[in-house]
């Protein structure tokens, strides 16, 4: 069967020569598990600090069997940005440009990632989904947000949440907005892709 292995940071090294950037796609046996995984591309669990499938923390269930087509995310303990200072400052983190006029910078842990999110005057958060889960808070500004079929105008201290797999996007009104969006499990394009773009991420029906 095959399988996709996105490896970060410093484990971006043990992919094999067919890698696409931290991606490759390999051809394992039936019933592999994680572990399995991890010891045929040779990162040592404790270097696996952060492993999804599918977008979904596995908690350290490393003997979960794999499926066809199967998505595997493996993240070193600290895989750029800022992870895991107590009191992280985000006015240093490193900032990404997502889209044309979204910018955001970002601060993890295991399970869950901050971002502040500046929107400029007009900018758009093209129509996308992912599978983590999302919430958030305007600091600043409003716009107008669609999470499904349900338009809203959001302005400054209103909160927002959109399930996993649920296409949402936002058009940025009058002056500049500012919002802090919460994501479960952290977004693991945000923690280490310096060119990642949201619209990247093809609509799915929610």
């Amino acid at each position: 069967m095959k399988i996709e292995i996105k490896l970060f940071a410093s484990l971006k090294k043990l992919l094999p020569p067919q890698a696409d950037g931290s991606t490759a796609t390999l051809e394992v046996e039936d019933g592999l598990t994680v572990a399995g995984l991890l010891g045929q591309v040779q990162v040592p669990k404790e270097l696996a600090q952060l492993v999804l499938v599918n977008g979904v923390n596995i908690e350290g269930e490393y003997s979960r069997t794999l499926g066809e087509g199967d998505t595997v995310s493996v993240f070193p303990p600290v895989a750029g940005g800022i992870a895991y200072p107590h009191f992280p400052d985000l006015d240093n983190a490193p900032e990404k440009e997502v889209a044309p006029g979204i910018k955001l910078r970002a601060a993890w842990g295991d399970k869950i990632m901050l971002c502040r999110v500046i929107l400029e005057p007009g900018s758009q958060v093209p129509m996308h989904s992912h599978p983590h889960e999302q919430a958030g808070l305007v600091l600043e500004g409003e716009f107008d947000f669609t999470i499904g079929s349900d338009t809203r105008r959001v302005k400054a201290g209103d909160v927002y949440f959109i399930p996993g797999g649920v296409i949402h996007g936002c058009l940025a009104c009058a002056g500049r907005a500012v919002v802090l969006d919460i994501f479960h499990p952290p977004r693991e394009e945000y923690t280490v892709s310096d060119d990642f773009q949201l619209s990247t991420l093809a609509p799915t029906k929610s």
